[in-house]
């Protein structure tokens, strides 16, 4: 679907899996925004 930025949406997802891991957020904020990370490095497709 995204071509040629299939790599771009996949280093977002793992920079925002990380910010959620390393973050030190309170509360369920880690838990979302870890969600939306993998939404976004999975909706980059198969590899």
């Amino acid at each position: 679907m995204f071509g040629k930025y299939r790599w771009l949406l996949r280093l977002i997802g793992l920079a925002i899996i990380a910010v959620a891991l390393l973050g030190n957020l309170p509360g369920a904020w880690p838990i979302g925004i870890g969600i939306v990370g993998l939404v976004v490095f999975f909706l980059a497709g198969p590899t």
